[in-house]
């Protein structure tokens, strides 16, 4: 297994340091106006991006084949692909958490810049806030990539565009039902509109149940969607 994923964390890495320096600056740039709980989602659209930059390079004549001559079973590959995508969850995660507090320390250096309101921060829960709304975006974004990324990796990212809409709708039907069941769902919407430090909520971590909720169902579509994907894989030609 090493080989696979040392192989894809390479190429990943090499497509994507620019853009996540990218990220994290236009990240910042609008977290200056917007307040430093909307850099995550910019960080983590890199997630999204790259997994559709690797199935691009899938569909390249000779490169799955090369893969296949690596000493690594399928399941390897597979297991390679999403232990790639779980480590750059968590660069993202990094990135949007330092990102997010340069923009928390220009707000208190210079008073006035991020206008008081639903974007702005509560000194008080800070840390907290900063910590736990990069987590959360950041499983919500990982949430979406291992939806689409059984398609994607079974057959290529212009066979597998369409049915990775799919499985991320059916993905998406999944998660509402169950912020639904737990009558978390407006919750949810208040983290992704950066709402949580406003009226009603103290901070984002008092959302400990919520986030449980959010890495138990990310937890378990990965694992799930890792099984799929390694059972449909072995019927693509390299």
């Amino acid at each position: 297994m090493s080989e696979a994923f040392t192989l894809d964390f390479v190429v990943m890495w090499a497509q994507t340091r620019r853009y996540l320096l990218l990220m994290a600056i236009c990240g910042i740039v609008v977290g200056i106006f917007s307040g430093p709980l909307a850099i995550s989602f910019f960080v983590g659209l890199t997630m999204l991006t790259t997994a559709m930059n690797l199935a691009s390079l899938d569909d390249h004549p000779g490169w799955n084949s090369f893969r296949g001559s690596l000493p690594a079973s399928r399941a390897d590959l597979v297991w390679g692909r999403y232990l790639t995508m779980a480590l750059l969850a968590l660069i993202c995660w990094g990135i949007a958490v330092a990102s997010s507090f340069i923009v928390w320390g220009l707000q208190l250096a210079i008073p006035g810049l991020v206008e008081e309101g639903v974007n702005s921060i509560n000194p008080a829960t800070a840390v907290g806030d900063i910590f736990i709304n990069a987590l959360t975006v950041n499983l919500l974004e990982l949430f979406v990539v291992v939806c689409m990324l059984p398609p994607l990796i079974c057959m290529g990212q212009v066979k597998g565009l369409k049915w990775s809409v799919l499985c991320l709708a059916g993905g998406l039907v999944v998660c509402i039902g169950v912020f639904w069941a737990f009558g978390g769902l407006d919750l949810l919407l208040s983290i992704i509109a950066y709402d949580g430090v406003t009226e009603g909520v103290q901070g984002f971590g008092s959302l400990g149940p919520i986030l449980g909720v959010i890495a138990g169902l990310c937890v378990v579509a990965y694992f799930v969607s890792v099984f799929f994907t390694i059972a449909a894989f072995s019927r693509r030609e390299l």
